[in-house]
């Protein structure tokens, strides 16, 4: 007879129905999958609280105990605490919780948001995500991702709309398109479709569906996000694209702007401007490779083998 094979490890992911929450757990999850032997089950608590409570009784009625609890976002943590609590297993959670930090296993925190050193305290390299690196880029083909108003940020549509019309001309090699999000104010893309660009492409948030970003990062050989959209810029150097940012100016020293430093003075990323200087800069780096990272590292502290 053949050898029983191992059971595999199970984990139960926390959801709240926030597509980047969701993104960043989902990421770390198939990191785990594919360097082990793991099984997930994904628990909605998008309902808020006693709805997540009611889900996680019906759910945890029918699956097998875990050994590894994860969630991303503070609607998670709370249900998910109460399950490892009385279900067992290790509690995980990704972005810095609001409740105390050793309440949990294990967190992984950006480093833009300087968590203190403890070992319950694992820093990244930005937000983990999805996202996997592409053999099929095309440095003819381009992406632009456009942000809009945040706390972190002035915005200045204006200014944004010079940049990317210099861009345009200074690469007419390049067949970009150029896609917004639902910060973006509403007037923006109007104005670029007056301009009538014959390298420009434009493709509003609203007609992407699920994967069309991935899809893009795949194809893509380079990739302009705006300042403000911190996660889109760790999600293009994951997928090793070249990646450049559009300037904006911050609202002081903030943690995000402060995050983006050491990957500018690492050649990881280029600054747009307006002279052309980025020209000589702009090329792939090494793909960031963070959720497998992570995943690793869990599998050793926790010795997640091959199996159960």
């Amino acid at each position: 007879m053949s050898p029983t094979p191992p059971k595999p490890w199970v984990i139960w992911r926390f959801i709240d129905g926030k597509p980047g929450h969701e993104n960043q757990s989902l990421g770390l999850v198939q990191a785990l999958q594919r360097l082990g032997r793991f099984v997930c089950q994904d628990i909605s608590v998008a309902s808020g609280l006693l709805g997540g409570l009611g889900q996680l009784r019906t759910e945890a009625a029918r699956l097998a105990p875990p050994h590894l609890l994860i969630g991303a976002g503070h609607g998670t943590h709370l249900p998910l605490l109460l399950a490892r609590w009385r279900y067992g297993g290790r509690s995980l959670v990704l972005m810095r919780p609001s409740l105390p930090l050793g309440w949990f296993d294990l967190c992984l925190i950006p480093q833009h948001d300087n968590p203190p050193a403890s070992a319950r305290i694992l820093p990244t390299l930005g937000a983990l995500n999805s996202i996997q690196p592409s053999r099929q880029q095309d440095m003819r083909q381009g992406l632009i991702l456009l942000g809009g108003p945040s706390p972190h940020f002035h915005w200045d549509s204006q200014q944004l709309l010079r940049q990317i019309g210099l861009l345009l001309a200074q690469n007419p090699q390049v067949q970009y398109r150029l896609s917004d999000s639902r910060r973006t104010p509403s007037d923006l893309l109007p104005l670029l479709a007056a301009r009538q660009a014959t390298n420009l492409s434009l493709i509003p948030h609203r007609d992407t569906g699920p994967g069309w970003v991935n899809q893009a990062l795949a194809e893509c050989g380079q990739v302009w996000v705006s300042m403000d959209s911190v996660s889109m810029i760790y999600e293009a150097l994951s997928a090793g694209c070249a990646v450049g940012v559009l300037p904006l100016t911050p609202r002081g020293q903030g943690r995000l702007s402060r995050g983006l430093q050491p990957l500018l003075q690492q050649q990881r990323l280029c600054l747009f401007d307006e002279q052309g200087g980025y020209l000589g800069q702009l090329r792939p780096t090494e793909p960031l490779q963070e959720a497998n990272r992570c995943a690793q590292y869990i599998i050793q502290r926790w010795r997640l083998g091959d199996g159960e």
